[in-house]
């Protein structure tokens, strides 16, 4: 009797078991459907964005790749419900039905909003999902929020997560009501035995086929990292379902924390820190002793102006795009003899708060967003650029024209050395948008203040050229005749891209026409500008690494030479410090900093996935891949890897370190 009950128990165990498979492999199923059918939605969407060299044959390579990639994706969830749902079906099966429509749901819900966000997310970032995500929480989110509604239609957006989620969720259930075919009996003990070793194989082999995708053994296997197959940047983002993209975003994001410098140990960070050194302290015993620098000498200027510039990349000033007009202004500005021009230069960070920290403080860009550090407000950091001109007798003013709230920004500068912080509410009711005042407006304020000023530091960061993008361009002139006749067919029928290519001419004219006012009225006035990031705006839908991501680094004033800078100059935020100390202070002034002025000899600049040379790009983690910056010559790499990665590795861990540890002290060497 007992055996027959344990007989009992363990048949409707292993039905249990198979009725829980067979319901989890049609979840596998429709979920790779899904999937599929938002992958191939995705990339006839954003067909503007194809290679104009993609074929559909190459859409199918791109689609028959993803399809396998995304039995990882699928079996990770499926396999997800299978345990829970098993699990809570040998004690409530009823229960476990339920449950399996409810994680199925939130899945088909996730992946229709997860779809529907990917569009607008990649044409402004030109990639799927990545680590940026994680900055997305420490925006200000009613500013991002109403971009996203009046640039993408955040109404239709929403609207449209939700009838596909709607629509998801019925065929879900549909499918799941469907019943299960029955666990055939096969007539013996020895027969019924094998079909149940044949459940546990077929579970066993279904989760070594999706975790590697689709194949039977680790050589089928793959992953996202060496998925892309195609000579298309979109369709190679397309392979990537969009839970590898979250995957990825995670990796990326840990391996930059990795990388940060928080793997050394002191002997290390004293090695990379003299490294640093211009020999100044003869045995520093700190490492701020390390990093301090001697000015060679300049002629002092009465006021010095630091202009960080929303998203202005250099590509517009180069001369195979003059034909455009959009960056005339400061094209006219650097024509002047008294100005010098680095056209070699990369920003810190992905966003506008990355740049500001770099330029501000000279740390490398190492994930640690010292704008909501406690450190950060208890202490001015040595290599903090405010204090230091304030030692050479300029007044620190940060100028923005949005709000003070937004990033901590106000808070953020005046725990840094500023004296004063002027943002969006204190320039009256001017025109402007969630994000900020139009520029000439901002630029208005500045020329007011410099009246008033006997010698002042301005740092002045824009804020106009950003989505929504919301200034009156024809009002303001704005000769999109011109533009548009210099674009191509397929550019033409984007009218958000006239639309950002008219900001950028905004942009460039007001900030030119303030120079200039600048130069007519206190012409012995320094003034340095430098894009705080580009990669929003391009021409091309997959440009290359020196369009995409490049910023200018323009330097006018009266005692400033064509030449400058060096030949072979390149470099990146954390070398503004350094540079605009060496333009202004006297022979023999110290200062503290990361990073080389571009004066002295910086010919390698690095940002937070990219570096830089005169020559050449590539990337911070790929050893072998680079490009020519012209791309008509071929890869030289003049300056080796290992060069480059050392000078890395030193600015990185120096910086990281630094925020996160404080000024150390070591032993006698």
């Amino acid at each position: 009797m007992n055996m027959n009950r344990v007989s009992d128990v363990l048949n409707t165990v292993w039905k249990r078991i198979y009725d829980n498979l067979f319901q989890d492999v049609k979840l596998l199923l429709y979920l790779m459907v899904l999937i599929a059918i938002y992958r191939i939605a995705f990339i006839v969407i954003m067909e503007a964005y194809w290679e104009d060299t993609t074929t559909w044959a190459d859409v199918w390579t791109a689609f028959a790749k993803g399809w396998l990639l995304s039995y990882q994706t699928t079996g990770y969830l499926a396999g997800i419900s299978f345990i829970a749902c098993t699990a809570l079906s040998l004690v409530w099966e009823k229960g476990a039905r339920s449950l399996r429509m409810v994680i199925g749901s939130v899945y088909a819900i996730l992946l229709s909003v997860l779809f529907v966000a990917r569009m607008p997310y990649y044409a402004q970032f030109k990639m799927g999902f990545n680590q940026l995500i994680f900055n997305t929480l420490r925006d200000d989110t009613s500013a991002l929020t109403a971009t996203i509604h009046e640039q993408y239609n955040l109404v239709f957006l929403v609207g449209a997560a939700i009838v596909l989620s709607y629509i998801a969720i019925v065929c879900l259930v549909r499918l799941l009501k469907k019943k299960v075919i029955p666990l055939p009996d096969m007539g013996s003990r020895i027969g019924n035995l094998s079909a149940k070793v044949a459940i546990i194989a077929l579970v066993y082999h279904i989760s070594v086929f999706c975790g590697n995708c689709g194949g039977m053994s680790y050589l089928d296997y793959f992953n996202w990292e060496n998925a892309g197959v195609t000579n298309d940047q979109l369709l190679n983002e397309a392979i990537l379902d969009d839970g590898q993209a979250l995957y990825r975003a995670y990796v990326c994001q840990e391996r930059l924390e990795w990388s940060s410098g928080m793997n050394i140990n002191e002997e290390e960070l004293r090695a990379h820190a003299l490294a640093l050194s211009d020999g100044t302290v003869a045995d520093p015993r700190t490492l701020d002793e390390c990093l301090v620098k001697t000015a060679a000498g300049a002629t002092r200027p009465r006021h010095v102006i630091l202009i960080i510039a929303e998203s202005y990349a250099n590509w517009p000033l180069e001369d195979a795009y003059k034909d455009l007009h959009i960056g005339d202004g400061m094209r006219s500005i650097i024509a002047q003899p008294n100005t010098a021009y680095v056209d070699r230069m990369l920003p810190n960070g992905y966003c506008t708060i990355a740049g500001i920290m770099g330029c501000l403080t000279g740390f490398s860009d190492v994930n640690l967003y010292m704008n909501y550090l406690p450190q950060t407000y208890k202490e001015v950091y040595s290599t903090s650029l405010a204090p230091q001109m304030q030692r050479l007798g300029y007044r620190p003013v940060f100028f923005y024209g949005g709000p003070p709230s937004w990033e901590a920004v106000r808070d953020f500068t005046l725990s840094q050395g500023y004296e004063k912080f002027y943002g969006q509410s204190d320039y009256g009711n001017v025109t402007g948008n969630v994000w900020g005042c139009d520029d000439k407006h901002l630029f208005a304020e500045v020329l007011r203040a410099l009246e008033q000023e006997e010698s002042g530091f301005y740092t002045i960061m824009t804020t106009s050229n950003h989505s929504p993008f919301s200034v009156w361009l024809e009002g303001e002139g704005y000769p999109e005749d011109v533009v548009h006749k210099n674009l191509t067919d397929k550019q033409k029928d984007d009218w958000t891209l006239t639309k950002s290519l008219g900001h950028y001419w905004y942009a460039d004219k007001y900030m030119a026409e303030f120079i200039k006012d600048v130069q007519k009225k206190f012409p012995d006035t320094l003034i340095m500008v430098v894009g705080d990031h580009a990669d929003r705006m391009n021409l091309e839908a997959t440009p290359r690494l020196y369009e995409r991501y490049a910023v200018p680094l323009i330097v006018t004033g009266k005692h400033v030479t064509k030449n400058l800078f060096p030949k072979d100059a390149a470099g990146s935020h954390i070398n503004i410090l350094p540079t605009l100390i060496e333009l202004c202070a006297p022979k023999g002034f110290e200062y503290t900093s990361v990073g080389t002025s571009l004066t002295k000899g910086s010919n390698i600049g690095y940002s937070y996935g990219y570096w830089i040379t005169a020559e050449e790009m590539g990337y911070t983690d790929r050893a072998e891949e680079r490009e020519a910056i012209d791309p008509t010559r071929a890869v030289k790499k003049s300056i080796p890897w290992e060069t480059i990665e050392r000078e890395i590795v030193r600015g990185r861990s120096v910086s990281w370190w630094r925020i996160e540890k404080g000024n150390t002290e070591f032993g006698a060497q």
